[in-house]
């Protein structure tokens, strides 16, 4: 099971330090398999980069506001929580379109789409979202989220805003989608007989 939390006041800056083991249960009290939520600003410190490509090329990753999501899962390993990344990037891009205002976004015309390219959502070319996954001794961590606005970001960037999609509702409806993907995933794993 997945347990879930949308901190519906705006929470903290995510600067990197976020990304650690049993945060989620020591903070939250959400033992075991979690993801939280919340909406905030974005500034990434170099001494909590994990990413080496980033680490390498000295990125600034930053925004004014971003829906923010932090997933810690237990049983997996690496490539599991990068399949759970990029099923993650999968569900927001529903949730986007499922409660988007701008009919824009459901236009099939050239580059009036929201691309998935592995755990990057774009629209009209400009990035929409950031993820990272990474694991410690007993756990793997996910960070994924998404621009609320465009302010911040040192690169050109989309965000819901100019998508239409209310960010509170976009992080309940995703949390409720993951959860379930998650739980599904496992009953799938515990129904299936093994020779």
């Amino acid at each position: 099971m997945l347990k879930t939390l949308f901190l519906s006041e705006n929470f903290e800056t995510y600067d990197g330090s976020q990304l650690a083991p049993l945060r989620n249960y020591l903070k939250f009290g959400l033992s075991g398999s979690s993801c939280i939520s919340w909406i905030g600003p974005c500034c990434v410190r170099p001494e909590f980069m994990v990413d080496g490509e980033d680490v390498r090329s000295e990125s600034e990753i930053a925004s004014d506001s971003m829906v923010h999501f932090i997933a810690e899962l237990f049983h997996i390993d690496l490539i599991g929580a990068i399949a759970f990344q990029r099923l993650m990037a999968e569900i927001a891009r529903e949730v986007i379109y499922s409660c988007g205002t701008n009919t824009g976004i459901f236009t099939s015309e050239q580059g009036r789409l929201i691309l998935r390219e592995g755990d990057d959502l774009f629209w009209e070319g400009r990035k929409l979202s950031i993820s990272i996954a990474t694991r410690s001794a007993g756990s793997c961590l996910v960070h994924f989220a998404v621009n609320v606005v465009r302010g911040g970001a040192p690169i050109p960037v989309s965000c819901l805003e100019e998508l239409g999609v209310n960010p509170s509702s976009f992080a309940m409806n995703f949390l409720s989608r993951i959860e379930q993907e998650w739980d599904d995933m496992w009953f799938a794993y515990y129904k299936v007989r093994s020779f």
